[in-house]
């Protein structure tokens, strides 16, 4: 389904995969921080999924600022296997071992 998030602070969570976020489906985040949040394997910030056999996730992100998130494998800021379209946004300052900001 679709789902918005605006004026937000999504920030200290953490999951397996997409620590602050985990989307599979149309997902639009505007004037927004997402930091501070960690994925023991991929996505520290956003999880932007793969949807099996339907069409994947469609991330865009407004005016947003993805900074500090950590993940243990890939993707620090944002992991990505879907569409990913950005508009003024930061995304900086995240760690993985591999795509410290976007992977891929």
């Amino acid at each position: 389904g679709d789902f918005s998030i605006a004026n937000s602070t999504v920030s200290k969570n953490s999951a397996s995969l997409g620590g602050g976020v985990f989307n599979k489906g149309v997902f639009t985040i505007e004037n927004s921080a997402i930091s501070g949040n960690r994925a023991t394997d991929d996505g520290g910030g956003i999880f932007n999924s793969s949807n099996n056999n339907a069409p994947a996730g469609d991330l865009s992100l407004l005016d947003t600022t993805i900074t500090e998130n950590r993940a243990r494998d890939s993707g620090g800021g944002v992991f990505n296997e879907g569409s990913l379209v950005q508009s003024n946004s930061i995304i900086s300052g995240n760690k993985a071992r591999i795509g410290a900001d976007v992977f891929p």
